[in-house]
């Protein structure tokens, strides 16, 4: 459980993201899946006042571009195992 108060944000692009982490650096937490910051939450590790969560920001996916493979910061394993760009 997550008792403490908090403030949850989902920024449109990394800029807003960014602008974001930077009002309180020390108070906030980025979720992109919560694979370590909900779990830390709960047991009372991690007390943030801010949580930006970034699945609506636009960082996700598999591309390539020219001779660059991008993989966005939350692309998912579903993204990773569907993408043409990783097909052998």
């Amino acid at each position: 459980m997550i008792a403490d108060p908090l403030d949850l944000r989902f920024p449109a692009d990394a800029d807003e993201a960014v602008a974001l982490l930077a009002e309180d650096p020390d108070g906030s937490r980025v979720l992109g899946g919560g694979t370590w910051v909900v779990p830390e939450m709960s047991r009372g590790v991690s007390r943030p006042r801010l949580i930006v969560d970034l699945r609506r920001a636009g960082l996700g996916g598999v591309r390539v571009a020219g001779d660059h493979l991008h993989i966005g910061a939350t692309a998912t394993y579903a993204d990773l195992l569907g993408s043409d760009a990783l097909a052998l």
